[in-house]
């Protein structure tokens, strides 16, 4: 296949988002998505590399999709493919090439592109291993450890991979090593050809050609890689001297001329180290005489670095030492020594990089942090401090909210500290790498988003309370090296349904699973000891589980607080229906589950138990079952008290009688009663618990008394008969969930007393039109009206300052909104998916509106954010398409990522003078934006800002702007003119990539380099100019500017990057001032209408690969 016109990165994108309608052999494979919801992608000047999965099994690949044609590269592939497969190491990976496999709809003739299949290498690069890692001294030495054994190992072999150079090295989790993009290997089969590619210049030897092609070109790469390996590990200062994130410590330049290198001077104080010696002479050797064929590969070997354990260091924080502190750029106070990260300004925001090398996270260090999303921890620090990122310490004070949403914790980490992470609300993933040892007591408790934990292998202690109240975990990996789970850990983890305690636990504290409603299901494992008091307390175990447990000797004590106990049943006595009391008739202990229709409690009855008219099956096959026959039930005057779970799924059940005696009804306690119709609470009753009638479909009266100081989670959920509910003004509280799904439910009137909304509390009541909120409330929570798709029309009250998380996300009927002028803040997802606003009038008051407030609101014509406003994030309007206009005041600083991301029906806007930044996709996708008038105060462009905007047709860029993010105009395919300032110092990568309307460029002498492929693909473009202050023209810059017919390049230009005129078919004459030095490989390759005498003349000075057909030498992943 020659000469075929491959598609952009934009439309690889587009194809890879539909796998299964664009992949033929491949189809089962599904693309693996990024946080922003599109196919997640690595990309260079020569490829696109997709994550994919195979969810039939789990397994996961690299999808390698080429942006231009290369000869014999099927063939190529073939061979290596053959190679590999007969090799058994972890150092490289199998490779699948297809040919016409992948369809995509673009502007060529072509529509059907090769791909290649890999394994997908789990880790991170070698170089950005190297940056996270740099000053972790035994991180370092293990890694020149392994990769001198991969040098080796792959010495030893018959084939080479051709392009040794960090990036082309992953590091997986483990530490081990893996080989990746293999467009340059030599395989056996291939002797006698030339090589595809000479490698990267501060890799290769500086006398390498295409006719080096054999097992022996990784010689050079591989022996000053080991030599810079070892000596960052000796002295990591060397890297910030003479390293850079694209290289390692020597460059090509060194090569050139040893005896001018400052960095062999600057290694000769290491020479005292054997090692270093060793390397150095293989080095040396390598430089002499191109390979190390003279010498053995056990050359390369270096011994395993032991490890040193680190020095505790204190996490508390003194006066002193803040007097003493330096603070970073952000405010960020450090120790002097730099090794202690004492405190953060509450104001940060965003997402911060811990400096590198700091060893701890001080107490309290970020408590209080409300606008910090992610904290990104480095390797070098081994302790996280009390409170460090937590909102809530032991004593219940309350410091502020925590706005953490993630977190990673490196393998570095050995103690995460009490409280570090208690009560962040918002965290709703935690990676706890392996090597943390302890989990301190409530490390992690009333984490309410948590929905999964896993704890590794390392982690040998578990400390009380660190994951107590964690209501949304579903899912606990415990490591089989805990011994013991403290008192507390997960005591009210409502969500838990099964939990397995791995052998060599020993002993489970006091009230470790306590109230953990939905747990059914518990193993517990022969090692175990101890079981401490009411370790189980309020779950829901099967009785052949409790008795089972509680039967055993070895038991300190009985693990189960409920009222029965085995001793009560014994001693029990029956009423003539087979009806359980206690001696003395005043506690119902267990129901005969055959009871049919009418039941009336024997008279003198105080408590009703727990689990009285439900429980498990002792059969074959545990099930849950209850007197399902029961119809009416009576309780006499004088029961003060009905247990948890007491009648649940009793579904028969359509009339209760409950005496004015009664003072506490359990949680559950009627759950599941699916027929009963109505019930009425006595005034003694001051508290509806958890889920007590949750699933009461049939019920359609209720009346709640007026002393009611408290509805509880999830208490008439699924309530789906409910139509009106009426709310004393004693309630102060709607709990979690507490009328979430009462589908029939049409009003709710909510009196003056009502402070709070829960979270979710009516959440999913489609039926409910409408909603008086009353001037008390001062919080709605997150989700509260989520869902409420019936809701047309919302007054939110003076008295509250901020709406919720997701309060009013998909209340698709929701046509207006009243927001008073005491509303600061609008929350995350607040309005999300309205698709029936078509307008919203905010306040002066408002300073903040949250992520995504309003996105997918598709009806949303017209919104003014007025001067008050000065956050707006991520996403706050994308996909509101129908929003033809926005009135953007003065008081907004930046607009946020994805700000307005397809708001497809935006022809017109205005940015203010109080911008200072566009971030990253704000106007993305904004195909009818014609027009936008850009202020004088805005100093940046971010990524993607603008990109495939295809109705933009001309934009005024303001002098202030300095930058020009990657993929600013990428794919503005109407855009036919743009001035740029003076001033501006950075175009960044693909900036106006397929900007195939663009006729004309003039280039500012503020600019100092054209980065990679920033006006690649723009066809129309005749010319432009670039000033003497341009320094090097990156990879691909104009590639397949077939418009172009001649170009001046200025003095002053010193390098040309990789094809970056390639493809410019109509060039027919190019001046290149004496200032270039370097012109590389395929720079003007497919320029053949060049006048011959031009290509002689380049061909004289910079060798014949300029102008040869290219070869993909990106790197895979």
């Amino acid at each position: 296949m020659t000469n075929m016109q491959y598609p952009l990165i934009s439309e690889y994108v587009r194809a890879m988002q539909d796998p299964a309608g664009n992949l033929d052999q491949l189809s089962h494979l599904v693309s693996v998505q990024d946080d922003h919801g599109e196919p997640m992608r690595s990309s260079g000047a020569f490829a696109v590399v997709f994550k994919m999965k195979d969810e039939s099994t789990g397994k996961e690949y690299a999808l390698k999709c080429f942006t231009e044609d290369q000869e014999g590269r099927a063939e190529a592939y073939r061979q290596i493919a053959d190679e590999l497969e007969s090799v058994d190491s972890t150092y490289v990976t199998s490779v699948k090439y297809l040919e016409k496999e992948l369809f995509v709809d673009c502007d060529g003739d072509d529509h059907e592109f090769p791909v290649l299949l890999m394994d997908w290498i789990e880790g991170e690069t070698m170089d950005r291993y190297i940056a996270e890692n740099l000053y972790d001294n035994y991180a370092m030495s293990m890694l020149c450890y392994r990769f001198c054994k991969m040098a080796a190992w792959l010495r030893s072999q018959p084939f080479a991979h051709g392009d040794i150079k960090p990036d082309n090295i992953m590091v997986r989790p483990d530490g081990s090593l893996t080989l990746i993009d293999y467009d340059g290997m030599f395989v056996p089969a291939m002797k006698g050809q030339t090589s595809p590619t000479i490698g990267t210049k501060d890799f290769s030897h500086p006398q390498r050609t295409k006719e080096d092609f054999d097992e022996t070109i990784d010689d050079f790469a591989l022996a000053s890689m080991a030599l810079s390996l070892k000596a960052i590990s000796l002295s990591p200062s060397l890297f910030d001297e003479y390293g850079s994130s694209d290289r390692l410590l020597f460059s090509a330049d060194d090569y050139r001329d040893l005896s001018q290198s400052k960095l062999l001077t600057a290694l000769q104080p290491l020479m005292t180290d054997s090692e270093l010696n060793t390397l150095l002479s293989l080095f040396l050797l390598a430089h002499a005489t191109k390979t190390l064929s003279m010498v053995s590969f056990r050359l390369f070997s270096v011994s395993e670095p032991e490890y040193v354990p680190v020095v505790d260091i204190s996490t508390e924080v003194t006066e002193e030492d803040l007097v003493e502190a330096i603070e970073d750029e952000y405010g960020v106070k450090y120790s002097k020594d730099r090794k202690r990260l004492l405190k953060a300004p509450e104001h940060i925001k965003g997402e911060y990089h811990i400096r590198k090398g700091s060893v701890c996270i001080c107490d309290y260090a970020f408590s209080g942090c409300s606008m910090l999303k992610n904290v990104v921890i480095p390797s070098s620090v081994t302790k996280i401090g009390y409170m460090a990122f937590g909102s809530m310490d032991e004593s219940g004070e309350y410091f502020g909210r925590s706005g953490l949403t993630s977190i990673e914790i490196p393998g570095s980490v050995i103690e995460i500290g009490d409280s570090a992470f208690s009560h962040c609300d918002d965290i709703e993933s935690v990676k706890i790498s392996n090597g943390v040892t302890v989990i301190g007591k409530n490390a992690f408790s009333g984490c309410y988003g948590l929905t999964s934990i896993k704890i590794p292998d390392s982690v040998t202690e578990i400390g009380a309370y660190a994951f107590s109240w964690c209501t949304g975990l579903t899912n606990i990996d415990i490591s089989k090296s805990v011994t013991e789970i403290g008192g507390w850990t997960f005591s009210g983890c409502t969500g838990l349904t099964s939990i397995m305690i791995p052998n060599g636990v020993l002993k489970i504290g006091a009230y470790a699973f306590s109230e953990c409603s939905s747990l059914v299901n518990v193993e517990i494992p022969n090692s175990v000891i101890t079981i401490g008091r009411d370790a189980f307390g309020g779950c829901n175990l099967p009785e052949n589980i409790k008795n089972e447990i509680s039967t055993k000797p070895e038991y300190a004590s009985n693990p189960f607080s409920t009222k029965v106990t085995k001793e009560d049943l014994d001693v029990a006595v029956e009423d003539e229906l087979g009806v359980k009391y206690s001696k003395d008739w005043k506690r119902l202990l267990k129901a005969n589950f055959s009871l049919k229709g009418e039941y009336y409690v024997r008279k003198g009855i105080v408590t009703i138990s727990n689990y009285a008219f439900c429980g498990y099956s002792r059969s074959r096959f545990t099930h849950f079952i209850a007197c399902e026959y029961m119809t009416r039930l009576v309780i006499p005057d004088g029961c003060t008290r009905i247990g948890y779970s007491a009648f649940r799924g009793c579904r028969a059940l359509t009339s209760v009688v409950i005496p004015a005696s009664t003072t506490r009804i359990g949680a559950y306690a009627f759950e599941g009663c699916q027929s009963l119709e109505s019930i009425e609470i006595p005034n003694g009753v001051m508290r509806i618990s958890n889920s007590t009638f949750k699933g009461c479909k049939s019920l359609t009266h209720l009346l709640i008394p007026d002393n009611m100081i408290e509805i509880a989670d999830s208490a008439f959920e699924g309530c789906s008969g409910l139509t009106s509910i009426v709310i004393p003004n004693s309630i102060t509280v709607i709990g979690r969930g507490a009328f979430a799904g009462c589908t029939g439910l049409t009003s709710v009137a909510m009196p003056d007393g009502v402070k709070i909304i829960g979270r979710f509390a009516f959440a999913g009541c489609k039926g409910l039109m409408n909603v008086g909120l009353a001037d008390s409330i001062t919080e709605i929570k997150e989700g509260a009206f989520r869902g409420c798709i019936g809701l047309t029309s919302v007054v939110i009250p003076y008295s509250m300052t901020e709406i919720g998380r997701d309060a009013f996300a998909g209340c698709t009927g929701l046509a207006y909104i009243e927001i008073p002028d005491s509303v600061k803040k609008i929350g995350d997802g607040a309005f999300r998916g309205c698709t029936g606003l078509t307008s919203v009038v905010i306040p002066d008051s408002v300073t903040e509106i949250g992520h995504k407030a309003f996105a997918g609101c598709t009806g949303l014509a017209y919104i003014e954010i007025p001067d008050s406003v000065k956050k707006i994030g991520t996403g706050a309007f994308e996909d509101c398409s129908s929003l033809i206009s926005i009135a953007l005041l003065y008081g907004v600083a930046e607009i946020g990522w994805n700000e307005f991301r397809c708001c497809t029906g935006l022809a017109y806007i205005v940015i203010p003078d109080s911008v200072t930044e566009i971030r990253c996709g704000a106007f993305e996708g904004c195909t009818g934006l014609t027009s936008i008038v850009l202020p004088n105060s805005l100093t940046e462009i971010g990524w993607n800002v603008f990109r495939g905007c295809t109705g933009l047709e001309g934009i005024m860029i303001p002098d202030s702007v300095k930058k020009i993010g990657d993929g600013a105009f990428e794919g503005c395919t109407g855009l036919t003119r743009i001035a740029l300032p003076d001033g501006l110092t950075e175009i960044g990568q693909c900036a106006f990539e397929g900007c195939t309307g663009l006729t004309s460029i003039v280039l500012p002498d503020s600019v100092t380099e054209i980065r990679w492929n920033a006006f690649r693909g723009c066809t129309g473009l005749e010319s432009i100019m670039i000033p003497n202050s341009v320094k090097k023209i990156w990879d691909g810059a104009f590639k397949g500017c077939t418009g172009l017919t001649s170009i001046a390049l200025p003095d002053g230009l010193t390098e040309i990057g990789q094809c970056a005129f390639e493809g410019c078919t109509g060039l027919e004459s190019i001046t290149i001032p004496n200032s270039v030095t370097e012109i590389e490989n395929y720079a003007f390759s497919g320029c053949d209408y060049l006048l011959e005498s031009v290509k002689k003349e380049l061909t004289a000075k910079y060798g014949h690969c300029i102008f040869e057909k290219s070869w993909n030498n990106f790197s895979a992943l």
